[in-house]
């Protein structure tokens, strides 16, 4: 939009004006997410290589450029390269006491099959 100036934007003004952005971040995460996934949707096709028709198209440089960037930018949002949280025992969560028995003993029972191989 030529002479488009954000800070007149009804919207950009109403987040601005939010006290409590720390607690809007994860509305705001999912509209960028949203913006994110109709731009990577306008990019497939031309990534892909195919046109609308379904025919064998070369992709378009432009495009695979884009969609990595989107891509990128769609996993600093989503933290995917983040390590996961530790769990203090996988298998005793929210479990009966009888399955988390069962499944330590098969555990053991796997490592003594695996280290008599």
């Amino acid at each position: 939009m030529p002479g488009y100036d954000p800070r007149r934007d009804p919207v950009v003004r109403a987040l601005l004006r939010s006290e409590d952005l720390e607690a809007k971040r994860p509305e705001h995460r999912a509209l960028i997410l949203g913006r994110l996934e109709m731009l990577w949707r306008a990019c497939e096709p031309h990534v892909a290589g195919v046109d609308a028709a379904g025919e064998p198209m070369f992709p378009d440089y432009r495009y695979v450029d884009l969609g990595a960037r989107i891509l990128d930018r769609q996993i600093r949002i989503l933290e995917v390269l983040k390590p996961d949280a530790p769990v203090d025992d996988p298998v005793e969560h929210g479990r009966p006491a009888a399955a988390v028995k069962a499944s330590k003993d098969l555990l053991e029972l796997e490592a003594r099959m695996r280290g008599g191989e």
